[in-house]
């Protein structure tokens, strides 16, 4: 296991950043707010202790998996999220020629478990985009033996946290084809899935992606525009 280093992964930067690496932290997306001072932050941890997913879900973060948070002044939108996404499922693609899915808006896949997530946080102009990948992990909880995968090979974090930033700053500047790159990766399309909406449980097909990044879901009463929220396939 490649161990994480500042210095590295700031020479593989086509940007120059502020970076804190730790052994073992709390939350990335916590430290993050705490030491951000108007400039762009990178936040890497060998392990956390309180990873958060979604809606305050815990996530498992052991030791030597890859978990990070981005931070930036940024206008937010639901992009984003599908950039982040996107940008880790090319990075690892590019460096290991691992085929990665996603299921939307904000899990990554690998051979039909997942083996990453996404957390982007808004906090006045400051936009987090918080990300963990699992990596050599196989003692899952018992929760997750059944859901959650590694992906297990040697991985140089350090290059394949750098290429991430690249390819996800790159984005940034250029985001045309993002929805369209999106949603040939999006495992979900086509499928028949169920959603909440004020607590009234929903089922139809995932049709597509808008350009806002929003899954559009149809039955044969309504169309759906979800920007966010927890989807379930009915059968994958």
């Amino acid at each position: 296991m490649y161990e994480l280093n500042k210095d590295k992964i700031s020479s593989l930067l086509q940007t120059k950043l502020n970076i804190f690496v730790y052994n073992e932290i709390d939350s990335t997306n916590s430290q993050l707010r705490c030491l951000y001072n108007g400039e762009p932050l990178l936040v890497v941890a060998d392990k956390q202790s309180q990873g958060r997913g979604r809606k305050g879900h815990s996530f498992f973060s052991p030791e030597k998996g890859l978990y990070f948070s981005y931070g930036f002044k940024y206008p937010f939108n639901e992009k984003l999220t599908l950039i982040a996404a996107l940008s880790m499922l090319e990075a690892i693609e590019k460096l290991y020629q691992l085929k990665l899915s996603i299921k939307w808006v904000n899990d990554l896949f690998y051979q039909n478990r997942k083996v990453g997530g996404i957390l982007c946080e808004l906090h006045n102009d400051l936009f987090i985009m918080g990300l963990g990948l699992n990596i050599l992990e196989n003692n899952f909880p018992d929760d997750l033996k059944d859901k959650a995968i590694s992906l297990n090979i040697e991985i140089d974090r350090n290059l394949l946290l750098a290429t991430f930033i690249n390819i996800f700053n790159d984005y940034l500047l250029d985001d045309s084809e993002v929805i369209s790159k999106y949603t040939n990766h999006c495992f979900v399309i086509n499928k028949e899935v169920s959603f909440n909406i004020d607590n009234v449980t929903y089922q139809g097909i995932a049709t597509s992606i808008d350009e806002r990044g929003c899954l559009i879901v149809k039955n044969d009463q309504r169309t759906f525009v979800l920007d966010s929220g927890e989807i379930s396939l009915i059968k994958y």
